[in-house]
């Protein structure tokens, strides 16, 4: 949720209203729905653009995120106007050793917690796991333990994308666009 959402203006989209709530908060909910059965479940949000108005956007995400026993941490990317996988790292920082772990981007809203189980158990012998529409790679991606390294230590001009050109992926198909639908594309 770092991203200065350029292609929209001086809008920022993340605090664009769906369902009743910012976009930024529509989508953690999502996710954090999808952790709630889980155990010891965190959640890592990267904030950079508007920084102090999007941690404020998810204030029920918060709510809902202790009330659930989910740890949620929100942190600051000093450097998101290096681009977004320099947020990437950042979040990535945050998740402990030996976990494997989801890759989302906040502007995503159709992505349900459905999405997420969709993948859960496909990591099995993988790298990674990523959802294609018609050829076209979408989110969230499912990062397996040994990936944390392999990010950190890439340079910040990176890409997930290049980043799993040299891994084992498994690559599900799907029709349903949700994987592939952000706000730009809305």
């Amino acid at each position: 949720a770092a991203g200065t959402s350029s292609r929209m203006g001086k809008v920022n989209k993340l605090l664009l209203p769906v369902d009743g709530r910012p976009m930024v908060a529509h989508c953690c909910l999502n996710a954090l729905k999808y952790l709630s059965s889980s155990n010891n479940a965190h959640i890592v949000v990267v904030t950079g653009y508007q920084s102090l108005r999007t941690k404020c956007a998810l204030k029920e995400c918060k709510v809902y995120a202790k009330k659930h026993s989910i740890e949620m941490t929100v942190v600051k990317n000093g450097q998101f106007k290096s681009g977004q996988f320099s947020s990437v790292k950042t979040g990535v920082e945050k998740v402990a050793n030996g976990e494997d772990f989801f890759i989302c981007l906040s502007d995503l809203a159709l992505v349900t917690e459905r999405n997420y189980r969709a993948l859960d158990s496909c990591l099995s012998g993988f790298d990674a796991v990523r959802p294609f529409v018609n050829d076209i790679p979408g989110h969230p991606v499912l990062l397996g333990s040994v990936m944390k390294q392999k990010i950190l230590k890439s340079p910040d001009g990176s890409s997930v994308r290049e980043l799993l050109k040299g891994v084992k992926v498994k690559e599900l198909s799907f029709s349903d666009s949700s994987w592939i639908t952000d706000k730009d594309t809305l």
